[in-house]
Order: structure tokens, then C-alpha cells, then sequence
């Protein structure tokens, strides 16, 4: 068998198209492994998960034409006239994903014997469930081949079990977003459709991680996070930013994450504590990332789907549309932030 080579010049050419936070895995890959083959495979890997952007995307942005099609059809949508491209393309069926069922999954929260649930039947007249999903491509499911294992499409799945309500899931989250991108681009959109969701969940923070401070301080993140929870007008679970060790990141992530926590507080929205899954012992790492070394892979997205499904689930309680059928969480509850006192709105929602 005669063995290739790979030089340094074309790894570099390989990953030169990566994301930024990618590209220092891949550098790092480059400089500390042993041998340049290995670095080519570590960099064959990344690429491979960055060519998953675009799939992804695609998938959630044809999900979102059908989605909003089903809202209009139950007289959900309050400016039917904005969104009439997109109905038509509904109609016409001019999309890569048509099939509703293309995003539920069946997968346990808990087991990883790979136990298949089943959807219970749906409430006789309930009204679907709107769920809105913000974020960067950890909500779009970037390091997993299949959107079904990204932890929205996962903790939508939860929703349906536990609501036994159509859940209508609409993933706005943009690969590459960082907390300035949610409020330029996410909620504007979400406001143009013209719709109130039942529950929103947010991810942010991983990208500005490896912003310099002079780009991004952490001062600047903590506003940034304040002007989004004030612009998220029904409750939204938060998601704490991730851990990004073994990198010196880490510790820039650590203040983002209090930041975070300083600007959500008191907000009456719920942060969803993830941290915890990534401070793993440095030879664990790998197993809980994707081949680029940064995203999380399919088990982490399924732990990340159970944080927030545990904390989900008192809010679905206190608004009395919880049901026996939902997932058994066994994992321990995590600690909540604060929710607030829902508005008459919200009650009625």
C-alpha cells in the first residue's frame, strides 16, 4: 500500500474558507500533533463539519417556509400579505424539504440504548405550540450530520411529547452568530412575521468567545444580552455560554458566561445551565466535540436537549399544559434563574 503525504501548504488551503473559531482548531491541530498527517486528518475532519453549514441552513430555512404556511392556515399570522412569497413556495412545493415529519426525532433525553419513542396523539382542538429557536449553529445542529440530533430538533420533540399540541418549530439561528447578530438580524425577522411564540430559546455567545476584546469586550456582550432580553417579549430559555476548554478561551468564556448571567437576571427569562457539559477532564474532550474539535457532537447536543427540556418543564407545569406523556427526566434538576410573573398576554397565548 503506498501511503499519500499531505503538506502543510495544503492543510492551510484546506481550512482557509473555515469560520474563525474553526480556524484556530485547526492551527492549533496543526502546530501541537505529531505528525502533519495527523493534522490533515484533524483538518479533513473540520472541513467536513463546516460543509454541514450550508446543509443545515438550507433544511431550516425550508422548514421555516412550512412552518409559517401552517400558521397561516390557522389564522396564526397577523401580516399574511409580508409572507406571501413564501406561501406560494409552500404551494408549490419549491423546496428541498417538504415532509413535516423531516425534523421530529424519536430519540431519548435519557437513554442511550437507543429506546424509540412514539408521539402520543394530539389533544382533540389544542392549538399547535410555537416554538422559536435563536442562536448560531449550535441551534442549527452544526457538528451532527442530521438536524434530527441537534438539541433544538431534539427539545422541539420533547415539546411534543409533552404538550400532546402540533408543535410548529421555527429555527431562526444563523451559523456564525454572535450577540450583536440576534439583534440586527433574529428578532427583527421573528418580529416581521407578525406571530407570538409560546417559548423561545436562545444559545449566543460561543463565537464572541474568540472576538478580541478590543472587538467585543465583555461589556459590551452583557449590553448586548440586555437589549435581547428586553426585545424577547414571551419567556425564553437562555442557554449559558459554553465552555471552550482546553483553550486559554476558556477563561474569556467564563466571563461571558457571568456577563450573560448579570444581564438576564431578574429578566424573567430562564437560563439553561450548559457549561457544566464542557468541563470534561482534558482526555474527554474529543468525545464530547465534533471532528472540528470545536462544535459539540450528537450525544452532547442530546445532554444540551436535556438541560433545557429539565428546565422547560416547571414553566410548562405552571402553565398547565404539561402531560404524562413527556420524556422521564432522571438527570438532576439544575438550578433556574428566576421566571417571571406571566402577563395576561403570555396567559392567553
Amino acid at each position: 500500500m503506498v501511503r499519500s503525504t499531505i503538506s502543510s501548504e495544503k492543510i492551510l488551503e484546506l481550512i482557509k474558507d473555515l469560520p474563525t473559531a474553526s480556524k484556530i482548531s485547526a492551527i492549533a491541530a496543526l502546530g501541537t500533533s505529531g505528525t502533519l498527517l495527523a493534522a490533515g486528518n484533524a483538518a479533513a475532519g473540520m472541513w467536513k463539519v463546516y460543509q454541514e453549514v450550508a446543509t443545515h441552513r438550507w433544511f431550516w430555512e425550508d422548514h421555516i417556509t412550512s412552518g409559517l404556511a401552517k400558521l397561516h392556515q390557522n389564522g396564526l399570522v397577523s401580516n399574511p400579505e409580508i409572507l406571501r412569497s413564501s406561501f406560494e413556495m409552500y404551494a408549490a412545493s419549491s423546496m428541498h424539504y417538504r415532509k413535516r415529519s423531516d425534523w421530529y426525532s424519536n430519540k431519548s433525553l435519557t437513554d442511550t440504548s437507543f429506546q424509540k419513542l412514539q408521539r402520543p396523539s394530539k389533544i382533540e382542538g389544542a392549538p399547535p405550540f410555537v416554538y422559536v429557536a435563536l442562536g448560531d449553529s449550535a441551534a442549527q445542529g452544526v457538528g451532527c450530520a442530521d438536524v434530527r440530533d441537534s438539541y433544538v430538533a431534539l427539545f422541539a420533540s420533547y415539546l411534543r411529547r409533552a404538550t400532546r399540541r402540533r408543535v410548529i418549530l421555527l429555527n431562526l439561528s444563523i451559523s456564525g452568530a454572535i450577540a450583536s447578530t440576534v439583534i440586527t438580524s433574529q428578532i427583527p425577522r421573528l418580529l416581521s412575521f407578525g406571530i407570538k411564540p409560546d417559548l423561545i430559546t436562545l444559545d449566543i455567545g460561543g463565537n464572541d468567545t474568540f472576538y478580541d476584546a478590543a472587538e467585543i469586550s465583555v461589556e459590551d456582550f452583557r449590553k448586548n444580552l440586555e437589549i435581547i432580553s428586553r426585545h424577547l417579549t414571551v419567556t425564553t430559555l437562555i442557554a449559558e455560554v459554553p465552555a471552550e476548554k482546553p483553550l486559554p478561551q476558556d477563561r474569556r468564556a467564563q466571563e461571558l458566561n457571568e456577563a450573560l448571567k448579570e444581564a438576564v437576571e431578574n429578566s424573567g427569562h430562564i437560563i439553561v445551565p450548559i457549561r457544566k457539559l464542557g468541563e470534561v477532564p482534558l482526555w474527554k474532550t474529543l468525545a464530547i466535540r465534533a471532528e472540528d474539535g470545536f462544535h459539540p457532537n450528537a450525544d452532547s447536543y442530546r445532554l444540551t436537549a436535556l438541560e433545557f427540556a429539565l428546565s422547560a418543564e416547571p414553566w410548562l407545569k405552571e402553565r398547565g399544559i404539561w402531560q404524562d406523556t413527556a420524556d422521564i427526566l432522571v438527570s438532576p434538576r439544575p438550578v433556574r434563574g428566576q421566571i417571571r410573573s406571566q402577563t395576561p398576554s403570555e396567559e392567553t397565548n
